[in-house]
């Protein structure tokens, strides 16, 4: 495989594999992708600026504006003044919404588990393979970044 490839399979693996992933928890909020999205960083790194979740999510901060005020209406979010830092402002999740973005998290592992599935136990077996390396790449990025 030509390396320059390497991106293309990598979107195209995301794209095929999450497709037609619907949540039926977020239809009931009406919530659109970016918004489940949303829920799901700020489930998994907790508390969040405006800038990080630009960032987290690479969207324009005009558009996170008003994907957070979708959230914060629906009170799945809330805006809260950083203690240390008044001029920051943090976006968080409230009970329901974490509550939500744990919903959000099984049904997209339970899609991608039978997405996998699909593939047969051979093929499933090279692909946890490849993902325990990237992993570990990832590992190792995170590590000589820090330093």
């Amino acid at each position: 495989m030509q390396h320059y490839l390497i991106p293309h399979y990598f979107y195209r693996f995301h794209y095929l594999l999450m497709r037609d992933f619907k949540p039926a928890c977020a239809e009931e909020y009406k919530l659109n992708r970016t918004q489940g999205k949303t829920l799901m960083v700020l489930r998994c790194k907790g508390s969040r600026t405006m800038s990080e979740l630009v960032c987290d999510l690479n969207i324009e901060k005009g558009s996170m504006t008003t994907v957070v005020d979708h959230l914060i209406s629906r009170k799945l979010a809330l805006r809260k003044r950083d203690q240390k830092d008044r001029r920051r402002v943090i976006i968080d999740l409230t009970a329901s919404g974490r509550a939500l973005a744990e919903a959000l998290v099984n049904e997209k592992n339970n899609h991608i588990l039978k997405k996998l599935d699909q593939l047969g136990e051979e093929r499933k077996e090279s692909v946890n393979d490849f993902l325990t390396i990237l992993r570990e790449s990832i590992d190792i990025w995170e590590t000589h970044s820090e330093s």
